[in-house]
């Protein structure tokens, strides 16, 4: 598809990522989107990620579909790190929710986990382990402006 309105940011090229999501006024997990406006603040955090601190595994810039080095895979809409069995991280002074966050977090040799800690609070999400690598989605919107989230057993 070609776009004459679309201009990409520098380091995108020719490349092309996205992520459609649509709801219905029924839906439990994903919103009724019925005009342009309702769609932005899902659309922000793909176009622009939130920067994120990982305090325990790696945060990992060179994954493939990875289009800009920082962290998020725009073409799989997750965010990478490394780690064999627990992530903490910071999602710190963030301007915009982010609804069912995604990440993908490789050479996990645990038990994929149901639930994750946000700002301690225990919230349920959804996981598999997948050739080694957990991918995981938090059911639910993340408030506020710093996030910490707590995936896996912690020590």
């Amino acid at each position: 598809m070609v776009s004459n309105k679309v201009i990409m940011e520098s380091g995108y090229d020719s490349t092309w990522a996205c992520l459609i999501q649509m709801g219905s006024t029924a839906g439990k997990t994903a919103p009724a989107i019925k005009k342009l406006e309702d769609a932005l603040p899902h659309a922000l955090q793909y176009r622009q990620p939130p920067r994120v601190q990982p305090s325990k595994g790696e945060l990992v810039k060179n994954d493939p579909g990875d289009l800009d080095a920082d962290g998020f895979n725009e073409s799989e809409g997750c965010w990478v790190l490394r780690s064999k069995n627990a992530v903490e991280l910071t999602f710190p002074n963030r301007d915009h929710a982010l609804f069912a966050p995604v990440f993908k977090i490789l050479d996990w040799s645990a038990l994929p986990p149901r639930t994750v800690r946000v700002n301690g609070k225990e919230v349920p999400a959804v996981s598999a382990v997948l050739d080694g690598n957990l991918l995981l989605q938090v059911t639910g919107t993340l408030e506020g402006s710093t996030t910490k989230l707590q995936i896996g057993e912690q020590r």
